[in-house]
């Protein structure tokens, strides 16, 4: 049964974070190059690997069948991605970031992330586009996110699925949200493409951050 799409109940949102919040694809195609030098795994053109990608490199790596332990490729990620930004290889925020949260926070939502991203980027990211102000929580370096949804949600006191909307660009975003009766909403503004979202049947599709306010805009009329 489709669950009502009506934003009344909400009180929270979350949000992945690389591909939604923050457009890092090109700084984490190279990170990702250049731990496939490290450990003698092809590089493929970036064009290739974008609709590819995983939930994280830990889970690339298994699949490729090579068996690091996943404290090694996270602090090996983590230092990869502090050396390519130290070159000058930086994320950017997507525009409308700001004046989502602060809709949002206006309207009495409780933001929070939860991404594979590394903890310490996040802060810092967040502290460098101005939306640290708006986030009470941040879950990183998240191995699992059906997992960590369900720790969050119950952390932060939802006892209904109608009480939380998880937005992000990738199918595994959608299926954690799915996964724990969340509302799940997908954004085509980062990793994979609409048609790749759209066969998990989201309950919601945005173009960009902006059109989740338009919708609870229109909504709360």
């Amino acid at each position: 049964m489709k669950k009502e799409l009506s934003p009344k109940s909400l009180k929270l949102a979350i949000f992945d974070w690389s591909g939604t919040i923050s457009d890092d694809r090109q700084i984490v195609y190279e990170v990702n190059n250049n731990i496939r030098k490290r450990v003698g795994i092809p590089i493929v053109p970036f064009e290739e690997w974008l609709p590819t990608t995983m939930v994280n490199l830990v889970e690339f790596l298994q699949s490729e069948g090579l068996d690091y332990p996943e404290e090694e490729i996270k602090e090996l990620y983590e230092k990869e991605l502090a050396f390519a930004k130290k070159r000058g290889l930086l994320p950017r925020v997507y525009p409308d970031a700001i004046e989502t949260f602060k809709y949002l926070v206006g309207q009495g939502f409780k933001i929070t992330v939860l991404s594979a991203h590394p903890t310490t980027h996040l802060r810092s990211e967040a502290k460098i586009y101005g939306l640290a102000s708006f986030i009470s929580l941040f879950v990183g370096n998240s191995t699992n996110k059906s997992k960590d949804l369900k720790i969050m949600t119950q952390r932060l006191g939802v006892t209904t699925g109608k009480e939380a909307i998880f937005g992000g660009d990738t199918i595994f975003d959608i299926r954690a949200a799915k996964e724990n009766g969340v509302l799940s909403a997908a954004f085509c503004s980062g990793y994979h493409t609409r048609e790749r979202l759209a066969a998990e049947n989201p309950d919601l599709i945005f173009n960009q951050l902006a059109d989740m306010r338009s919708w609870l805009e229109v909504r709360n009329l």
